[in-house]
């Protein structure tokens, strides 16, 4: 609801926005790994609006897997690296209350990316996409304040269900939001994160999204 301060009358000097705005779940993107050529089949539950997906999301994605990552679209035969989805939802208050994380100056950027993403189990050539993707982002702020979500199907708000069954799964949802110096969260506790082995039919996905950090602001 947009209300003009001019409109509301002498007696109301402030008033507070509770209300968390939609947010864009970027580019999750679905590497598949099987040991051997797979038959698979994912369904893809939101909680929010699916805006984009690639290639088409028809009831599911139904594909052939290799070893090497490649998947092939069984809806049309072509061959990609990679599945895509986008979409936004109005995520809970308490989803942007962050206990832990990492306080990222501009030039450090790059190297706490790799780090942090080989860290987690990423491989290179996943870590290569998620850079290039978000880099330039990151990079719009001299500070970034950064925690990633693992596994946690996004808050609870996206559940890949997946046929056959994966025996590794690694789910990384980078959330962010610029700060103005270096010592705006000097005593937010580092984030711990802790390396998952991949073992057996691997599926990996990542993702991000710029929040605001769950703060009432008051307008005078």
């Amino acid at each position: 609801k947009v209300v003009k301060i001019s409109d509301l009358k002498e007696k109301y000097t402030t008033f507070t926005l509770e209300k968390q705005p939609e947010i864009i779940v970027k580019k999750p993107i679905i590497y598949l790994y099987p040991e051997q050529i797979t038959h698979v089949k994912i369904l893809h539950e939101f909680k929010g609006k699916i805006t984009t997906t690639y290639p088409l999301y028809q009831n599911g994605w139904d594909v052939m897997a290799y070893p090497d990552g490649k998947i092939i679209d069984l809806s049309d035969n072509r061959s990609h690296q990679y599945l895509f989805w986008e979409g936004i939802y109005n995520f809970p208050k308490n989803h942007s209350i962050f206990n832990s994380g990492f306080l990222v100056k501009k030039e450090n950027t790059l190297s706490f990316l790799q780090d942090k993403l080989e860290q987690i189990g990423l491989n290179p050539f996943e870590i290569n996409d998620f850079i290039v993707y978000w880099l330039p982002e990151l990079h719009q702020n001299n500070f970034n304040f950064i925690h990633f979500r693992i596994n946690d199907n996004i808050d609870n708000s996206s559940f890949l269900h997946v046929t056959p069954r994966p025996d590794t799964v690694i789910r990384v949802f980078m959330q962010f939001y610029g700060v103005n110096t270096d010592s705006e969260l000097d005593d937010l506790p580092e984030q711990p994160l802790k390396k998952i082995e991949r073992k057996g039919f691997t599926l990996v996905e990542w993702g991000g999204a710029k929040v605001q950090p769950d703060k009432s602001e008051i307008l005078n």
